[in-house]
């Protein structure tokens, strides 16, 4: 898809960094397979009984603890997916650095560094780079310069 080509375009080698995941608690395991058992949305979806293990008022947790991505729905905003335990969409586990580097726009060539908290952070504290040069672009054609390309370029069919 126009799409995948824009995330591997500029990779030297076919070699995806960050594609890592985080080995998770089996508390936490335990909740993403029930989630996924009973077509769950989120931390809401879960019985008392695993709500209340480690939270003192389980309702007053946001709908985006816990919460499994579908791949019919746009994501909502990213913030820290490793603190807020974010679901694949297709699996009973948490989404990758890199699918996490994705829902953000960073081509797959975009290195990050650190731990795996630190790199989970930097992806949730980003501007999504798509963002950043659809706002650029639009500053540089409001002072009367043209862009030399567009970013809606790189998502026509060629």
């Amino acid at each position: 898809t126009n799409m995948q080509k824009y995330y591997r375009s500029g990779l030297k080698k076919k070699v995806i960094y960050n594609h890592i995941n985080t080995d998770s608690e089996p508390l936490s395991k335990k909740r993403f397979e029930e989630i996924s058992k009973n077509g769950g949305k989120n931390f809401h979806s879960l019985s008392e009984e695993l709500k209340n293990l480690t939270y003192t008022d389980a309702s007053r947790t946001q709908n985006t603890i816990y919460l499994k991505l579908d791949y019919k729905q746009a994501s909502p905003t990213v913030v820290n997916v490793r603190k807020s335990m974010w679901q694949h969409p297709g699996k009973a586990e948490a989404i990758s650095i890199r699918e996490a580097a994705r829902l953000q726009s960073f081509r797959d060539n975009y290195r990050f560094v650190g731990s795996k908290d630190k790199q989970y952070q930097q992806i949730g504290n980003a501007v999504p780079p798509l963002l950043a040069r659809a706002v650029a672009e639009s500053m540089l054609i409001q002072m009367g310069v043209k862009p030399k390309n567009l970013v809606i370029d790189e998502f026509r069919n060629t």
